[in-house]
């Protein structure tokens, strides 16, 4: 079981190895001189080429509610290195004006993240790159999260709308307090909240996707709220989530990924007419799932389900393909006329890669609706009933991707 976050450490190593052996410049930034002592601080004297600055590395004092100084020895304080968490128990900690982003100093604030205790980030009005909200810590324009506090009180975190990227070392994992969480509509996927004591999360329909072990170990979560618009699920999202016994997954998913379920209290799952791929799946889950969602196994023994779309044609053997290869779908004939009280079956031309297949692809892929239901009926399989004189549009869509086309029919 090999996940993102297994793979982080390696790379983590590996870099520290590096740093062992060598120590380069980059990005204009000169390394570190030694730690220097200045009252309970210690820091580093670095350089970004315009200016030298000073960089926090620890410190000893008994404060819980720290002011990180302007500046030391004349020196402005610019940024906090990894380590200065270690032996700190501080509950709030105040950012000078000083402070100053990645960009500019090539260190960011995860260490900031790894303060078990902290319950609250305030920022100087007049920094430039930073902004506090309610002890949460965004960048000024406020599109981006840095850090939620790990011992924050607050039971619920609307996240604001605003937010376009969460910081990926650590910002939201690890929470001991937060029971309810929203996230903002304006993220690409879901960020990491792994091993934290959410209870419930809602999830906007205009996120496209739960990451990579998002919420795994998230062992109290038993509420999930996805809005239509989801269109994936990857692997052990929810892995290790106990209390979790049930989620509605929404029309629009196309894939679920490795694992994704395992080891949470789900039983039983109903797969949307959206989905194309379910990769390994639990055993233990029952799946009520589309027809057109074949079983195939692996060489390992694994299950998965992928969809197919079968052609069938007159006088040969039905040939099937993946679906995620159907290009467009279109009517054999784009307008019908029957006689009330008979009956007619829809046929649908199919181009696979972009290449028009002979015969018709196989309904149960496909899902069909009538604008007036008086007038038209239309099963499952497409067969179309008149049912008094008038007219109908029948629309045929492929339910993997929502592909359609449209059918005039008259009734006479």
């Amino acid at each position: 079981m090999v996940r993102k976050r297994m793979v982080s450490t390696v790379m983590s190593l590996m870099m520290a190895a590096a740093v062992l052996t060598t120590v380069p410049v980059t990005n204009n930034v000169k390394a570190a001189d030694k730690e220097i002592t200045s009252g309970d601080y210690t820091y580093v004297k670095e350089s970004n080429g315009k200016t030298s600055y000073a960089v926090l590395t620890s410190y000893r004092g008994s404060e819980t509610n720290l002011v990180i100084p302007e500046e030391l020895d004349g020196l402005q304080v610019k940024a906090i290195s990894q380590g200065f968490e270690k032996n700190l128990k501080i509950k709030s900690i105040i950012l000078s004006k000083n402070i100053a982003p990645a960009k500019e100093t090539h260190r960011d604030l995860e260490v900031l993240n790894e303060i078990e205790t902290l319950e609250e980030i305030r920022v100087a009005k007049d920094n430039l790159s930073y902004q506090a909200q309610d002890g949460v810590l965004y960048s000024k324009d406020k599109k981006q999260l840095f850090s939620y506090p790990k011992s924050k009180k607050s039971e619920t975190y609307n996240m604001p709308v605003s937010v376009k990227k969460v910081e990926e070392f650590n910002a939201l994992t690890n929470l001991k307090y937060l029971k309810n969480l929203t996230l903002s509509k304006n993220l690409s996927v879901t960020p990491s909240c792994n091993d934290s004591s959410i209870e419930s999360v809602i999830i906007p329909g205009q996120i496209g996707g739960i990451d990579e072990s998002s919420f795994e170990n998230c062992n109290k979560l038993n509420k999930v709220t996805i809005t239509k618009g989801l269109r994936f699920i990857d692997d052990y999202a929810f892995f290790e989530c106990k209390a979790l016994k049930e989620i509605k997954l929404p029309e629009g998913l196309q894939s679920i990924g490795v694992g994704a379920f395992y080891r949470t209290g789900i039983k039983q799952l109903t797969i949307p007419g959206s989905v194309v791929k379910i990769d390994v799946i639990d055993k233990s889950i029952k799946l009520s799932k589309p027809s057109y969602l074949k079983k195939f196994k692996r060489d390992s023994g694994a299950i998965y389900y992928e969809a197919r779309a079968t052609i069938k044609a007159s006088g040969k053997k039905a040939v099937t393909y993946k679906a995620s290869r159907i290009t467009k779908i279109k009517a054999k004939t784009s307008k019908v006329t029957i006689k009330k009280g008979k009956t007619t079956k829809l046929q649908t031309r199919v181009y696979i890669s972009k290449k028009l297949k002979k015969g018709y692809l196989d309904p149960e892929i496909l899902k069909f609706t009538t604008s007036n239901k008086k007038v038209v009926k239309v099963s499952s399989k497409g067969t179309i009933k008149g049912l008094k004189k008038g007219k109908a549009t029948v629309t045929v869509k492929l339910r993997t991707t929502g592909k359609t086309y449209k059918v005039n029919v008259k009734v006479k």
